[in-house]
C-alpha cells in the first residue's frame, strides 16, 4: 500500500529537484525534513563563517553539533531511495565531523608549526579522497542508469 501511494505522489515541476532521490511517502516526512534541515544547516554554517572571527572555536562547536545531528538524523531516517546514497551521506557527514575536530585542534589546541602543517596535510588529504569518493559513486550511479536506459 505504501509503495504504491509513493508512486501516486508528484511533486510540482519548480521543487522536483529538491525532492530527487529522497523517499517521498515516508511516515516521518523525510522529504520534507530533510531540505530544510540542509538549509538550516547552511544557516548555521553562513553566521559561524560570518559572524564568530572573535570565537571561532564557539562556530567549529556549533558546526560540530549540527553535524552530528544530520548524522544521526541520516542513520535512523535513511532518507533516499538508494542506498548507495544513505552510504555515500553518512561517510560525507563522518568526514566532515573529522574535518571539524582537525579544524578546532590547528586552530586552538595545536601551537607547533609541525604539527599544524601534519593536520593540514591529514585536512586537505582527507578532503580530497572523500570529493574523489563522492564524484566515484556519482559516476558509478550514473553508468548504472545509463545501463538500464540502453537496455530499453
Amino acid at each position: 500500500m505504501g509503495l504504491e501511494m509513493e508512486r501516486t505522489v508528484e511533486p510540482p515541476q519548480r521543487c522536483r529537484i529538491l525532492f530527487e532521490g529522497l523517499i517521498l511517502n515516508h511516515p516521518r516526512n523525510v522529504a520534507l525534513v530533510h531540505p530544510v534541515l540542509f538549509m538550516a544547516r547552511r544557516l548555521i554554517l553562513a553566521i559561524t563563517v560570518v559572524f564568530m572571527e572573535e570565537t571561532r572555536h564557539w562556530g567549529v562547536f556549533l558546526t560540530l553539533i549540527v553535524t552530528l545531528a544530520m548524522l544521526a538524523y541520516t542513520v535512523i531516517e535513511r532518507p533516499w531511495q538508494d542506498h548507495y546514497f544513505v552510504r555515500q551521506e553518512i561517510v560525507n557527514e563522518l568526514v566532515l565531523y573529522i574535518l571539524c575536530l582537525l579544524t578546532l585542534c590547528f586552530c586552538h589546541f595545536e601551537s607547533s608549526l609541525e604539527s599544524r602543517e601534519t593536520i593540514g596535510t591529514v585536512f586537505s588529504c582527507l578532503f580530497f579522497v572523500c570529493a574523489f569518493s563522492n564524484l566515484a559513486v556519482i559516476v558509478f550511479v550514473m553508468l548504472r542508469h545509463l545501463k538500464l536506459v540502453l537496455r530499453r
